[in-house]
């Protein structure tokens, strides 16, 4: 963190972007840092990425919000969508571990459910049907061409050595 101090006194916002990103990806979510990548994404003039940060920071006031409905808008306001572009790091495993403000913001933009939902479906707890029929269409066509392979195989040594 004391190197992202010395980015910001060097100007260089993009590196101390990279930092804190990088240090959020290893540390997990952490509201104050999410509200510092805001405050600088803003002093870069790019309030797409101050809304995408901001929205699961305990961030308030005007220039907080105008971002966040820049965010939202370039997401279509899809809460679908909206969730796919917040980072993993911002994706925690139930509402409650939000910061009260936060929760109050996600319930509020109807994103609490989808986030939550995100971060805890990473993981695949079965097949479907669907996904079921077609593993065995597949290994139905794998098998279909390894007998045609043996099948031409078998023709071919017949032709050159009369097996």
């Amino acid at each position: 963190l004391e190197r992202i101090e010395d980015d910001l006194k060097r100007d260089d916002y993009g590196m101390a972007l990279e930092r804190l990103k990088s240090y959020l990806a290893t540390a997990g979510y952490n509201s104050e840092l999410a509200d510092r990548i805001g405050r600088i994404a803003i002093d870069m003039h790019d309030p797409f990425l101050a809304g995408q940060h901001w929205i699961v920071s305990e961030a308030k006031g005007p220039d907080v919000e105008s971002a966040i409905q820049v965010f939202l808008k370039r997401c279509g306001n899809d809460p679908a969508n909206v969730a796919a572009q917040i980072p993993a790091w911002g994706h925690l495993p139930a509402i409650i571990d939000y910061p009260l403000a936060v929760q109050e913001r996600l319930n509020r933009l109807g994103l609490a459910r989808v986030i939550v939902k995100r971060s805890t479906s990473g993981r695949r707890t079965g097949t479907s049907k669907g996904e079921f029929i077609g593993m065995i269409g597949g290994l139905t066509i794998i098998l279909f061409l390894l007998a045609c392979l043996l099948i031409g195989f078998r023709t071919i040594l017949n032709w050159c050595f009369g097996w």
